[in-house]
């Protein structure tokens, strides 16, 4: 029907009625004139039997003034009913699909669950402060990126970038060109490697471990992370028995040394690290004011009650002599030093310990004086080893160091035990020097006021 009769019919058609123009299509005027187009379909009724009722032809369902826009939208749901298809269901709005988590996310998803280890509890201690390091140098390079994107090529170039920002950048060209002239010559590389693959596959630890708990909370659907390479060999992994004082004589040269740098609370640290086998957080756990069950308390039969940090065993260490020569010293010291401090060693903060790292650095400048690489963590070694020089049996010494895993890993850590030390045939070592060689010998003598620099 052309336009112009559709319009001299509808001026003629009745208020409130329907009219049909052209098949299937209806138009209604309404009681104040308005014209709209509708059709007529057979649909099932409310007592169960086909019935005819109008519906609007406009797109969804709204109000349809133009024939041309009806005339579309009726051939378009004749062609839903010859395809089987129900014509009146509406054009379905478009659904954005949900955004897919990105690394980053899964990243942050384990920081808000507070680095939660494989029964979902939260870690504590030194494993957290890891974690916590960890995460915050894969969130420096890992944004936007979809989870599942990651491959282990992606994480070899993570792993150069990480070499870069560890060693620098003159550093890496040096140890590449270092790496070219020796292949050109035939010769294997003299230079040494840059430092960073251990860290990269530390880090590496920490996105499995976020991998696997947004795997668990069901945020993803796989773990690509399994499959990621490492770096450092487990052939290159040095254990604390390769960094320790090999007897009381050079323990105590290296306190020595301490002490002359000013670094007094950290001598004594050493050495009751050394005279314990505690770790560095569990010696500053120690207390001068600790009462029965704190750490730092020394009850009737001679043993120092402390803290085991990593789930370990054992909550007292003996006080054998020498480290009861140690405790007498170091409460001299103390008393006149940080009477104000109750913590053995005393942190730059008022009643605060001393922060966890700062032996280590310190041992670390004074390699050159030392003579070779000491390190915190061989003071655990050191204990071993006098113990071991005695003849006592490593299940014991298991024991005393808190670890409830026996014997079998103090061999894998500290190495095997000659035959004949196992028989009491072994050297016997002192806890102490002579008198004179004591770490403290000097400051004592000088009322603890000497401070060489």
């Amino acid at each position: 029907m052309s336009a112009a009769k559709n319009g001299k019919a509808a001026k003629k058609q009745k208020a409130g009625t329907y009219v049909q123009v052209e098949r299937g299509i209806y138009r209604y005027k309404d009681l104040a004139g308005e014209m709209t187009y509708h059709e007529r379909p057979w649909i099932i009724g409310k007592n169960g039997k086909p019935a005819r009722t109008y519906k609007t032809l406009g797109l969804n369902f709204t109000r349809q003034e133009n024939l041309n826009a009806a005339r579309d939208e009726y051939h378009r749901r004749r062609t839903e009913v010859a395809n089987d298809r129900n014509p009146y269901e509406g054009k379905k709005p478009e659904v954005n699909p949900p955004e897919k988590p990105t690394v980053c996310g899964v990243i942050k998803t384990y920081v808000a669950g507070n680095y939660p280890d494989r029964y979902l509890k939260p870690r504590t201690g030194r494993t957290l402060e890891g974690e916590k390091s960890h995460c915050e140098a894969l969130l420096t390079h890992w944004d936007g990126q979809p989870w599942d994107s990651i491959t282990p090529t992606s994480w070899d170039n993570y792993h150069e970038q990480r070499i870069l920002e560890i060693n620098g950048k003159e550093a890496v060209d040096a140890w590449k060109l270092a790496q070219e002239i020796t292949q050109k010559a035939g010769t294997p590389c003299a230079a040494e490697q840059p430092r960073g693959g251990r860290a990269v596959d530390l880090e590496r630890n920490t996105l499995l471990s976020a991998y696997k708990y947004s795997f668990r909370k069901g945020l993803i659907t796989g773990n690509p992370v399994a499959m990621f390479p490492r770096f450092h060999p487990t052939t290159a992994v040095k254990h604390c028995r390769e960094f320790k004082p090999e007897n009381a004589e050079e323990l105590h040269t290296i306190a020595g040394l301490l002490f002359m740098a000013g670094l007094e609370e950290l001598a004594w640290q050493l050495l009751f690290e050394a005279y314990t086998g505690l770790r560095t957080s569990e010696v500053l756990l120690l207390r001068i004011d600790a009462k029965s069950g704190e750490p730092g308390y020394i009850d009737a039969q001679g043993n120092m009650h402390v803290i085991r940090l990593k789930g370990g065993i054992n909550p007292f260490v003996h006080v054998h002599d020498g480290l009861k020569a140690l405790l007498k010293a170091h409460a001299v010291w103390h008393a006149l030093r940080h009477a104000d401090n109750p913590y053995f060693i005393p942190g730059k903060i008022d009643d605060q310990p001393m922060e966890r790292r700062a032996l280590a650095h310190a041992l670390w400048r004074l390699r050159s004086k030392i003579g070779r690489t000491i390190r915190s963590h061989g003071m655990r070694a050191f204990y071993v080893l006098v113990r071991r020089s005695w003849g006592i049996d490593d299940q014991v010494i298991a024991v005393e160091l808190g670890q409830g895993s026996g014997a079998g890993l103090i061999a894998t850590t500290y190495g095997d035990v000659p035959a004949n030390w196992r028989n009491g045939d072994g050297p016997k070592l002192n806890w102490l020097p002579d008198p004179a060689q004591y770490a403290w010998a000097e400051f004592q003598k000088n009322g603890w006021e000497a401070r060489k620099e």
